[in-house]
């Protein structure tokens, strides 16, 4: 048994280093899946850019402004999600640090009584289901865009510009990819919260 002092009393040694094991492969997991989607989101941004360019272009020879002002407002509600995904990563980075550094101590001391932390227990399941509504909320959005995306694009092939055609589909890919990841991350945060 591990002594007293170390925090884990009641459990042996080998369940200690399992546990610790299992909380850096958790660590590093989520903390790839992170490092990952900077490219991604830098990818689906230029191709916002570069959809907006090429609509410009195309708005100096047939002066269609409705459709450069369409796109500043997808692109604005990418901008959105964007940063609603930041507050997200926060409030689920500090829930995590909340029950690693009060919430286990609690579950591992011998003599830990329910009713006097009871409170403090109910107040983390509260910041758990804020943190999940966040993000379902995060995942509506970009399934917003997704079909806003769809929806524009219908509007771009009446026009039959191939370059702005061929502009929307290396983007639209893009935004797929950075959708999936984006959601692999959000599960993530929330399967390693529970």
């Amino acid at each position: 048994m591990i002594p007293a002092a170390s925090g884990f009393v009641g459990q042996t040694f080998g369940d200690g280093l399992r546990r610790q094991r299992a909380d850096n492969i958790a660590v590093k997991s989520l903390r790839d899946s992170v490092n990952a989607l900077p490219p991604k989101v830098s990818e689906v941004r230029k191709g916002f850019l570069e959809v907006y360019t090429v609509l410009g272009n195309l708005r100096s020879r047939n002066g269609d402004v409705p459709l450069q002002r369409d796109w500043k407002l997808i692109a604005e509600s990418f901008d959105n999600a964007l940063e609603k995904s930041r507050h997200i990563a926060l409030k689920s980075a500090m829930a995590i640090g909340e029950f690693r550094e009060e919430i286990i101590p609690y579950l591992m001391d011998e003599e830990f009584d329910l009713e006097s932390k009871k409170p403090e227990l109910l107040e983390y399941k509260k910041t758990l289901h804020s943190g999940q509504s966040l993000a379902s909320e995060f995942l509506d959005d970009l399934d917003d865009i997704a079909k806003e995306l769809e929806l524009f694009k219908d509007q771009v092939m009446e026009l039959g510009n191939e370059d702005v055609a061929k502009q929307f589909k290396c983007l639209k890919d893009r935004f797929l990819v950075l959708k999936f990841r984006l959601v692999r991350w959000v599960l993530q945060f929330s399967d390693s919260r529970q």
